[in-house]
């Protein structure tokens, strides 16, 4: 009998010694994959998927169909007569659409020329810290427009390659903290038609954008987009433009002035007629109207 409790007792102590010693291992695991480095991706460098009249490196969520008014008065130098350009306008009107959290497609209708464009943009990186630690963000993003004029008779004797014309911009972001973001931006336009016979039908252009939060609902941006000197001999102006944001109840609204008064991504690049210093400023928002199509998930990336 006394062999028998020996044994007995000998086991409960060898499960007990065991089970201990599995315990701490799951207990280690659990503490060590607490410790675990994650990354924390950066969100709203920018509120919009546009910064004024160009593209920032933000797009629509997974699923998101968002459409958008960007609306451009008359220049405010015109006076009382047409009441500081506000008797006059132009519009581009867009739908943008999130096909997952890097990749998103969109369509727009311009005033200007009557352009019909559409997009791709696709974010390469994506600013973080913690485990995967990158300091930008990196988007590419390319536009093709139409020019659907039909009483433009150097247009109507030429075939319909003519009519279009190509933008595309590499952006590079980051946000330095809440309050301060910036982009910098290089691409290029190219126009198979142009009339003036001094331009260009390839331009290389850069940009900077900036972003700048006042208020928790505040913030003032601004955009500069000028081609490159060498590129191009025109009578045309850099675009140059002054932003400010309100936020109210989820949605952003984007007031403007500018002296870039057409809003296709070719025109504002290398057609801006305004000039700052004579008071060709054009007044405009841009309003915007997000609806998810689809049960969105967490980001995995």
């Amino acid at each position: 009998m006394a062999l028998i409790f020996q044994k007995k007792a000998l086991f409960i102590l060898f499960y007990f010694f065991s089970f201990s010693i599995f315990a701490q291992e799951d207990l280690m695991k659990i503490l060590e994959s607490e410790q675990k480095p994650t990354t924390e991706y950066i969100s709203a460098t920018f509120k919009g998927t546009r910064i004024v009249n160009g593209p920032s490196i933000e797009q629509p969520g997974k699923k998101v169909l968002q459409f958008m008014i960007l609306h451009r008065f008359g220049s405010i130098n015109n006076g009382m007569y047409d009441f500081f350009g506000l008797d006059q306008a132009r519009i581009r009107l867009g739908l943008d659409y999130g096909i997952n959290d890097r990749l998103s497609v969109g369509l727009g209708r311009s005033s200007a020329y009557k352009m019909v464009d559409a997009y791709i943009k696709y974010k390469i990186l994506r600013q973080s810290t913690g485990e995967k630690n990158m300091p930008i963000s990196l988007s590419v993003y390319s536009d093709i427009g139409f020019n659907t004029l039909n009483d433009d008779p150097d247009l109507n004797e030429r075939q319909n390659i003519a009519r279009f014309s190509y933008f595309t911009q590499l952006m590079v972001a980051r946000k330095f903290s809440e309050r301060l973001s910036f982009q910098l931006g290089l691409g290029f336009v190219h126009r198979n038609f142009i009339k003036n016979p001094f331009e260009d039908n390839t331009v290389l252009f850069s940009s900077l954008s900036g972003r700048i939060k006042i208020t928790k609902r505040f913030a003032i941006t601004s955009e500069y987009f000028v081609t490159l000197p060498w590129q191009i001999k025109s009578p045309y102006n850099p675009s140059l433009s002054l932003g400010f944001e309100i936020e109210t109840g989820g949605h952003v609204f984007q007031m403007h002035l500018t002296n870039a008064r057409d809003m296709a991504d070719p025109v504002y690049v290398t057609e801006t007629r305004g000039d700052w210093s004579k008071g060709d400023i054009f007044f405009g928002f841009n309003i915007s109207r997000a609806f998810v199509l689809g049960k969105k998930k967490d980001k995995t990336w």
